[in-house]
């Protein structure tokens, strides 16, 4: 089983001079793997990017109240909206192939704070911390377990 992440480079082509280029070549390829992956019978997980904070958490913390160390939704949202769109619509209609959001882990309907529950939401600026992570993975638990079916 195989789960791909909205993040991972491969998908562009280092020639592309454009978003749209950008853009094209990760629909291309992210459905040629897609294709590859489900015509071997296997199913496909793509998450989307968790939030991207405009600091290193653990430093703003140390110089700024936690609640100014988040990001609002909107801004989240308008950053990966091209590239989620994308993933959204190589997936569509295909049965083996899950999109999973994490913005309804990390966000609010208006903000996705540094810390979700107890835990920092990231270890920088664009990773999930592991205690995070960690917390996450258990609200994808059904997700997994489709994974994993036969």
């Amino acid at each position: 089983k195989l789960t791909l992440k909205d993040r991972q480079r491969d998908y562009l082509d280092a020639d592309d001079q454009s978003t749209a280029d950008s853009l094209s070549s990760l629909r291309t390829n992210l459905s040629r793997n897609v294709e590859a992956l489900t015509a071997a019978g296997l199913r496909v997980i793509i998450m989307l990017t968790p939030p991207e904070f405009p600091y290193e958490i653990h430093r703003c913390i140390l110089t700024k109240p936690a609640a100014q160390c988040g990001v609002s939704r909107q801004r989240y949202e308008q950053y990966r909206a091209a590239v989620s769109a994308v993933i959204r619509e190589v997936a569509a209609g295909r049965s083996a192939v899950r999109v999973v959001d994490p913005a309804s882990y990390f966000c609010t309907a208006t903000e996705c704070p540094a810390f979700v529950e107890t835990n920092p939401a990231s270890y920088d600026d664009d990773h999930a911390s592991a205690s995070a992570a960690r917390a996450y993975a258990k609200v994808l638990s059904a997700d997994f377990d489709w994974l994993l079916q036969r």
